[in-house]
């Protein structure tokens, strides 16, 4: 305090002028260390004198004695200074035109960090830098310069998040996950922001498009809009036509759905990565879509089967422990299985798993041929373009094609009630007459529906692009969900029992007890194929669905799917010891992705949904904590060898 009165007397500065120095000097810091190793500068840069001189409102010669001065106890001081928005304005009106923006983004390396290279540990000194967004929870949307660096001698780059290896043109990400995250050339993340987005996305079933538009009108900082920046307006609309790409400042401050699930995608696998304590590496020389596609592809081949972090958890809600007539205790843990219709775009033929080379594609590689042939199913003849369909179905397209123009029709409708409520005016209104006529015309809609029908039991056309039939969940009694699958034609039996053993590849990872709502058909299938692997699981059906769906005619069906054939399971009041309906609660749960993935990419599509399980396990794990259920990881390995 002494030495802020002595500056003050001694060169007619106000008090509080040296204290916003010191503010603003560790605000500055990245800019004023810039290329320069870690310790204090002798000299301030030029820029940053400038920007100084401007906010301070004194001369720059003053800056520098306050430098000389206070620059000591300003670089070595600890003291927690929070930022105010006028100091976040006081860089949007002086700092971006002198180069200083608020919260510049810098490599974590000012020296080479290559072993290998001639210049290992040498001062880093070809710089680069470019204007940039930054997106924040807190502060909004900030326009920043970011800096990288490269090394002379083994010409590797230096950015925020990684660097680029010049030989093999990858990025190498640094260790653990870092507090900004680059999503696109020149625009950045919080991960605080990404992370709330992720939230969103899994308790509220938010969209990217949804998450980017409520950042863009009620997030990002009301101070953005309509500010100039330089000669260089900027504001938020949402119109995607209006990229902010105006004046001298380059990059949008509008938040847009890409930029969203490319971080949501990006920070995922950083934090994956970071838990396992391996280093994320990508293409470089790509675009941003295509340079995730292979660690996403990893990714969610790890995850199948035995994949999911949880898939060895048991805890006193899905395991239960008994004693048998020996004295012996006994083991009983249990799984259900249900689909629910999510789907993906997928090949024309049926069962066919190969990708899609677009998302616009109707046939995979292996099967474009079928793209000349007629449409309707079993036809097998040539189409003639620029028709879907060969000559003798012209009629089949026509048809299909009506249905989408057909204002026509409502139109007439429209016209026919006006005529019928003007006849009304005149007249009582007879309930009952009401109900008459409008019965009447909707009988006459149910007959022209069912000439259709029937013309489309005759001949059926697959003019749409073809979806996957379900995706199929192993969920425990607690609603800790295992594993998850694809069923690409239909729920088969066949599909499900090869799922299950993927999932509990081991007799001794099996469950004792496996509830599906067509175990009937299931137990009939293993008795023929894989009895073996099956030999100490029960297999009973729900109570809801053997009454609904299961005939009391099926001896095999009552004998061996038959709920009260396991007494063992029920309580004497009735009840079962698991939570058998735990795949219809998940499902609503589940279900309700369906708007959010329905367009998405095979890749980005079970990734995004083996993410949203990952993190709704882990809230269900700390809530069965909280409920003192005591969960535990069973030993994987020892139950997969």
């Amino acid at each position: 305090m002494d030495l802020f009165i002595k500056i003050t007397q001694e060169n007619s500065l106000k008090f509080s002028t040296a204290i916003r120095f010191v503010n603003f000097v560790t605000l500055t810091r990245d800019a004023i260390v810039e290329t320069s190793l870690a310790e204090k500068p002798p000299t301030l840069p030029n820029s940053v004198v400038r920007f100084l001189s401007k906010v301070l409102e004194i001369e720059p010669v003053e800056v520098e004695i306050l430098w000389d001065i206070l620059g000591d106890f300003a670089w070595s001081s600890a003291i927690q200074y929070e930022v105010s928005k006028s100091d976040i304005e006081a860089f949007r009106a002086y700092g971006l035109e002198m180069g200083v923006g608020y919260r510049d983004i810098y490599p974590p390396y000012r020296a080479c960090a290559v072993p290998s290279c001639i210049l290992y540990g040498t001062r880093l000194t070809d710089h680069f830098k470019h204007k940039a967004t930054l997106f924040t929870l807190a502060e909004g949307a900030l326009p920043i310069y970011t800096h990288s660096l490269r090394c002379r001698g083994c010409r590797t780059s230096y950015y925020h998040n990684y660097r680029v290896d010049n030989a093999t043109s990858s990025r190498l990400y640094y260790d653990g996950v870092p507090d900004v995250i680059q999503v696109a050339m020149h625009y950045y993340i919080e991960s605080t922001l990404l992370e709330s987005f992720a939230t969103y996305m899994l308790f509220a079933w938010v969209s990217s498009t949804n998450c980017a538009r409520i950042y863009n009108m009620k997030d990002a900082d009301p101070f953005l809009l309509n500010t100039k920046y330089h000669g260089c307006t900027l504001s938020l609309d949402d119109n995607d036509d209006n990229d902010n790409h105006h004046g001298t400042w380059q990059t949008s401050l509008r938040l847009t759905s890409v930029f969203v699930f490319d971080g949501f995608l990006l920070y995922s696998l950083l934090r994956h990565h970071d838990e396992q304590d391996t280093i994320l590496s990508l293409p470089h020389d790509t675009t941003q879509s295509l340079r995730l596609n292979a660690a996403l592809e990893a990714q969610n081949k790890q995850m199948e089967g035995t994949g999911q972090e949880y898939w060895a958890h048991a805890c006193d809600i899905c395991l239960k422990l008994s004693k048998n007539s020996h004295g012996d205790t006994v083991k009983m843990q249990a799984a259900v299985s249900d689909g629910d219709t999510i789907g993906h775009y997928c090949c024309g033929v049926r069962n066919c798993r190969n990708p899609l080379p677009s998302m616009r594609a109707f046939w995979c590689h292996e099967h474009a041929s079928m793209a000349d042939l007629c449409v309707v199913k079993g036809c097998g003849r040539p189409r003639v373009l620029p028709h879907r369909t060969c000559s003798d179905h012209h009629t089949v397209e026509k048809q299909y094609h009506a249905r989408g123009n057909s204002l026509f029709v409502l139109r007439n409708r429209l016209e026919a009630a006006r005529a019928f409520t003007s006849s009304l005016d005149s007249m009582p209104v007879d309930p009952s007459a009401l109900a008459e006529e409008c019965s009447t015309v909707e009988n006459a809609d149910n007959e022209e529906d069912s000439e259709e029908v029937k013309m489309g039991k005759r001949l059926r056309a697959q003019f749409a692009r073809s979806r996957t039939s379900n995706e199929q969940l192993i969920i425990r009694p607690c609603g800790v969900i295992v594993s998850r699958t694809t069923c690409f034609g239909s729920e088969a039996i066949s599909a499900v029992e090869e799922f299950v053993r993927k999932t509990f590849p081991t007799a001794a990872s099996m469950p004792e007890y496996f509830f599906y709502d067509k175990n009937c058909l299931l137990w009939r299938y293993v008795q023929r194929r894989h009895q073996e692997h099956w030999k100490y699981t029960a297999m009973p059906v729900d109570v809801f669905h053997h009454n609904s769906k299961h005939k009391a005619s099926d001896v095999d069906c009552q004998l061996h799917c038959n709920p009260a054939g396991f007494p063992e399971i029920i309580t004497p009041d009735g009840h079962w010891i698991f939570n058998t309906s735990i795949a219809e609660q998940t499902n609503g749960w589940f279900g309700k992705y369906q708007a959010i993935v329905r367009d998405m990419e095979v890749v980005r599509f079970n990734f995004f949904l083996d993410e949203m399980i990952k993190r709704r396990n882990r809230v269900i794990i700390a809530q069965l904590k909280r409920d003192g259920h005591s969960p535990i990881l069973m030993d994987k390995e020892a139950l997969l060898a």
